[in-house]
């Protein structure tokens, strides 16, 4: 059966298809020592001898054959996995993958003109960047950040102060969204991706304001200036072509993994990632309009506490088709008592899924437990963990880091 090969470089997780599709227009792809140069090219299901040549590989021949003798399956999952460890380049994904820790009331997609909220993308500017062990630090210099224990410090400045792996793009329009707006991607939400960029294309040309025309030393107006220093703090450039590996909801916080790899995005995305949340919960106090609307007419009452039904799995959630899967771990971190001494239905769970479907956690917490969620933080995503970086900052990750991701 012949597929097409963007496709089946995407399977063997050479590259995501849109990268695969570009090094084959730039005929950087070989397949069985023939350069590939046509779009929509086909080859085997099958067909392992693939090599991506970059542009660097002329000086330095890189081999990136995927090596497969098909003989059995175990010898093809050695195979596998030394082809993870040769494709492994970390000069060249070096900073293409980031994590914030998201805020309440930030979308993690594009933004919504019906209801106006902000992208979570645009917190991807130079004044949020984290330093470990510099933000950390206390007045006598010494870090205090438990993310020193595993994160490589080092590495991270040279990440972000390089200059060579994050680039930047401004907005080129300043503007909320209003009532009856209509969404048009190119225009109010459009990034430059020139790299000849500057501030003074945000700066309007016309001069009918009256002003007298005379500039300064640098060879601007007064009204100019003060449009540049108010385009910068008002429209601050953000990182370029990131974007998020899952989701997370409008109203929760924590780890949300922005990237352009799209090997990274297929890896973080499969369900043998693991998710850790940490809830907040309180006992269901009535039924919304919205589950009143889906055909709820009735929770548990009162709350259960046994956690059972959830690491067990198998239970599905209101209007699913399938089942849910059993969590990896299910345990209560505290527990609110009243006046009795007994469980008051209060109290943090922990939680760890390896699945993510809308708004799960709310919803089963609500539906088979009869708990409301009051607060919810993503504390985990794989091997990236949340720790001290605080709310609405960001930092690259470490080699380690993408290394467990891509395991």
């Amino acid at each position: 059966m012949l597929i097409r090969l963007s496709k089946r470089m995407s399977e063997l997780n050479l590259c995501s298809r849109r990268e695969a599709d570009k090094l084959i227009a730039k005929s950087r792809v070989m397949v069985n020592g023939v350069a590939v140069d046509t779009l929509g090219s086909k080859v085997s299901h099958l067909e392992t001898n693939i090599r991506i040549i970059h542009e660097d590989d002329f000086e330095h021949d890189h081999d990136y054959t995927v090596i497969d003798d098909e003989s059995s399956c175990s010898s093809r999952n050695s195979s596998r996995e030394e082809q993870n460890i040769r494709l492994f380049d970390w000069d060249r994904i070096r900073g293409d993958t980031v994590v914030l820790h998201k805020p309440k009331a930030y979308v993690s997609g594009q933004p919504d003109p019906k209801h106006g909220h902000v992208p979570a993308v645009q917190l991807l500017t130079r004044q949020n960047i984290y330093f470990p062990g510099i933000d950390d630090s206390t007045d006598n210099g010494t870090a205090t950040s438990t993310d020193l224990d595993y994160l490589d410090v080092d590495e991270l400045k040279y990440t972000l102060s390089s200059g060579k792996y994050l680039h930047f793009a401004r907005k080129n329009k300043i503007r909320r969204w209003q009532k009856g707006d209509k969404f048009n991607h190119s225009t109010d939400t459009g990034t430059s991706t020139s790299s000849d960029h500057t501030d003074d294309d945000y700066n309007s040309n016309n001069n009918d304001d009256g002003d007298d025309g005379s500039r300064d030393q640098n060879g601007m107006t007064s009204k100019e200036d003060n449009d540049k220093d108010n385009d910068k703090n008002l429209n601050p450039s953000t990182l370029m072509n990131y974007a998020p590996a899952g989701r997370l909801d409008l109203d929760s916080t924590g780890v949300l993994i922005f990237t352009k790899n799209g090997t990274i995005a297929k890896h973080i995305l499969s369900p043998k990632t693991e998710k850790e949340y940490v809830v907040h919960v309180e006992p269901v106090h009535n039924i919304t309009r919205e589950e009143r609307q889906k055909g709820i007419q009735c929770l548990p009452y009162p709350p259960v506490w046994d956690l059972s039904v959830l690491k067990n799995g198998g239970k599905r959630l209101w209007n699913d088709r399938r089942p849910m899967r059993p969590l990896v771990c299910a345990e209560w971190i505290k527990e609110g008592k009243g006046k009795n001494g007994k469980w008051d239905g209060t109290g943090m769970i922990r939680l760890v899924l390896q699945e993510g479907k809308k708004r799960q956690i709310r919803r089963m917490c609500r539906e088979l437990l009869g708990l409301n969620v009051k607060q919810l933080v993503r504390t985990r995503v794989g091997s990236v963990k949340l720790d001290n970086l605080p709310e609405g900052r960001w930092r690259t990750l470490t080699e380690k880091e993408v290394r467990a991701l891509l395991e």
